[in-house]
């Protein structure tokens, strides 16, 4: 009751007596509450230092940012006191947190995410790796729309792969979370390091983390309120346990501005992160591209940067985005003056309008590059461009160059296995590696300028979309004489770009994930080169850490025409050399007999797996763990021949796996697809001892033949 005029003495002395009381037991829960603090702190630092020694030594003197404080009503429940004088939770912080996961729960299906693509793919090039993922997929997806049709029922799923918690607040949720359900992986993000400190004086971090370490559950946390940040991390996760993110669940404790944004970027970025790590007959295929191109004697590119007089040279990498052909004339003007690094198919359109370049960079192993130079009719772009590719480039790309170099791509199997060789160590470490070469050839023009030392990098024509009618060069071969799109490019028209992002010189462009992955490479580069100077003079997409500036706005007479056959000449002589390896070191790196055993290892798990979806997960993540600590015994191309397939053929199968809320059902119903991978592995072990040899011919003799007696129905 409240105490008002009406009221009678008695009910008067009654209602402050009830507030006295109320006040004593939250003073009594007040004063528990600063006793246990101290206790529990100590306690859950300690659990950290055993665990998270990182988060250990971040919070171990830990002092808040803001002025928030630890109060409790008088049930004792401790909650936050925000610095506008509200509450964090409610009266009973435990009821709200056991009630939100209770809502969860209940609407599990609404934050469970399964938007991997599990649709069929063209087998362009007639890969293994194609056939058995098309057929995996395929049947995978019969599997998931049968279950749709399922009706429905209240039950849920026991458990899920990945989950991704924006907010901890106090954590209390957590306790009633894992008493429930399983996360097998949960990835916290809470931007607000404050909470997560008082979390530590509050909530039982002990029990959970220690059951979540007996039961060998995967848990992190991240704190950040950058998106961006947050996504390179869980790029980081993907890279190891990229399967897992095919059947995701999405936890939210909390809104605030922060997370909001968090959430938004990464609905719309996650399904860019992708598995990065290649696939067999990519693999095979560039470690036997890579090889006959140092055999036939291609110089490989050394560490070291240009001289002064050379690195002061100002170079525009130039991409072949529609807005280079505004830039064209003005391009032609300045050319003595600059170091022109074409990228791709951009050569194409310089040289029909008579622009010479003076580096051209490719970055695709397939034979399409060679093709699209093809249309090139002037000789003498042959006789005097430079060619620099990485070493896994086709080799009929290189040998239309008189003047070539190759230099290592870092996450390719030949750097690492090569190196691991005692007699070549010494002169690997001499060889330049090349980073921040993918998703796109333009990513491999900006790294090449900065791996050779320009001090000052343009892009040009580097739209990452497009704001034009086009989305190439229409100088480019990818118009006829007429300026119109020639069939076999279809489906690079503006429809392939149903995306936007900021525009460099205007608010927005269209793009596409592709294009935005390409973007995050960039920048991450830049991030990392502060001793050069980026600018952007592409009329597409911006890219943080390039200043936007036309070539309009450059005062070029503020450089020197210089000789461009001087720095090309240079770079040959004195940034290169040859390799000098044997076809036996070759197949000392391929570890013939160990591959067998590893693919036998696979297969036997895989015939019997465990009984639960949890322990299905936890196996298959072993079967990485096992994969990656190849490297450590020197058998890195046994690792990187299967780590890719494997990752996406055990997404589509998990897909499946999680479609059925009965265990024990969906497990049955999975098997044939368990068999097709055991069969994909077996494939393997014929070809991998072929490495040497295969190339896309001699896919097209062999793994085609082969494979292409199942009917087309069975593939899609």
């Amino acid at each position: 009751m409240e105490f008002n005029q009406d009221s009678s003495l008695n009910d008067a002395i009654e209602f402050l007596e009830n507030e006295k009381n109320k006040l004593e037991q939250r003073l009594y829960a007040q004063k528990k509450l600063d006793e246990i603090i101290p206790i529990n702190l100590e306690n859950n630092l300690e659990t950290f230092r055993k665990f998270f020694p990182n988060i250990y030594a971040k919070f171990k003197d830990y002092k808040l940012k803001s002025n928030y404080r630890l109060t409790c009503s008088e049930n004792g429940e401790a909650n936050i006191l925000l610095p506008e004088g509200t509450l964090f939770y409610g009266d009973s912080p435990f009821h709200d947190c056991e009630k939100q996961v209770e809502i969860f729960l209940e609407n599990q299906k609404e934050h469970l995410i399964s938007n991997f693509n599990c649709a069929f793919e063209k087998n362009t090039y007639n890969q293994l790796h194609y056939y058995f993922k098309n057929r995996i997929y395929g049947k995978a997806t019969e599997i998931v729309e049968k279950n749709k049709n399922i009706s429905e029922s209240n039950e849920t799923l026991e458990s899920i792969p990945l989950m991704i918690m924006y907010g901890l607040g106090l954590g209390y949720h957590l306790s009633y979370l894992y008493e429930k359900f399983t996360p097998i992986n949960m990835y916290i993000i809470e931007p607000n390091e404050d909470f997560f400190y008082l979390s530590l004086c509050v909530f039982d971090y002990s029990t959970l983390i220690n059951y979540i370490n007996e039961r060998k559950l995967g848990l992190k946390f991240i704190f950040s309120d950058d998106p961006t940040t947050i996504l390179n991390d869980i790029n980081k996760y993907s890279s190891r346990y990229g399967m897992n993110l095919a059947v995701k669940s999405f936890f939210t404790h909390y809104s605030s501005n922060h997370l909001n944004k968090i959430k938004e970027l990464i609905f719309s970025e996650l399904s860019s992160i992708s598995i990065k790590s290649g696939f067999f007959d990519d693999a095979l295929t560039g470690m036997c591209q890579s090889c006959t191109n140092i055999l036939n004697g291609t110089k490989l590119l050394t560490n070291g940067q240009l001289p002064d007089n050379f690195g002061s040279i100002p170079a525009i990498v130039v991409g072949n985005g529609p807005s280079l052909d505004t830039e064209l004339e003005q391009l032609k003007n300045i050319s003595n003056r600059i170091c022109i690094i074409a990228c791709g198919t951009a050569l194409t359109a310089l040289s029909k309008y008579g622009i010479k370049a003076d580096i051209y960079v490719a970055v695709e192993r397939a034979e399409e590059v060679y093709e699209s130079l093809l249309v090139i009719k002037d000789p003498d772009v042959f006789e005097n461009v430079l060619c620099i590719a990485p070493d896994i480039v086709h080799p009929k790309t290189l040998n239309m160059f008189k003047h070539k170099i190759i230099a290592f791509k870092l996450n390719e199997t030949m750097p690492i296995a090569l190196a691991q060789l005692s007699h070549l160590n010494g002169n690997i470490k001499k060889c330049a590696g090349l980073n921040w070469i993918n998703p796109l050839v333009s990513n491999m023009g900006v790294s090449v300028a900065t791996i050779l030392g320009f001090k000052k990098i343009y892009m040009l024509g580097i739209d990452n979309g497009s704001a034009y009618k086009e989305i190439h060069s229409i100088h480019s071969c990818y118009f006829d004489e007429n300026q119109q799109l020639v069939p076999k490019w279809i489906d690079d028209s503006l429809d392939a770009l149903p995306l936007t992002h900021q525009g460099n010189f205007r608010p927005l462009i269209k793009t596409n994930t592709l294009y935005k992955i390409s973007i995050h490479v960039f920048e991450e580069l830049i991030s990392k080169n502060k001793d050069k100077y980026y600018f952007n003079a592409s009329d597409g997409a911006k890219i943080e850490g390039a200043e936007p500036k036309r070539l309009s706005d450059i005062n070029w007479n503020d450089f020197s025409n210089f000789d461009h056959e001087e720095l090309r000449n240079y770079i040959i002589n004195s940034m290169s050399e040859k390799l000098n390896i044997t076809k036996n070191d070759f197949l000392n790196i391929l570890k013939l007999e160990r591959y067998d055993e590893v693919a036998n290892i696979l297969i036997d798990d895989l015939q019997k797996l465990p009984v639960t979806r949890e322990e299905i997960v936890l196996r298959l993540e072993l079967h990485f763990d096992f994969l990656q600590n190849l490297i450590k015994e020197g058998s890195i191309a046994c690792r990187n021949v299967l780590f890719g397939s494997l990752q996406l053929m055990y997404a589509g199968y998990l897909v499946a796996l999680y479609s059925n809320t009965d265990q024990n059902k969906a497990i049955d119903e999975c098997r044939p697809l368990l068999d097709l991978i055991i069969q994909f592995i077996q494939k393997t072990q014929k070809y991998y001892p072929r490495t040497y040899e295969y190339d896309y011919n001699f896919v097209n003799e062999h793994v085609k033949k082969e494979e292409e007696q199942y009917s087309p129905n069975e593939l899609q």
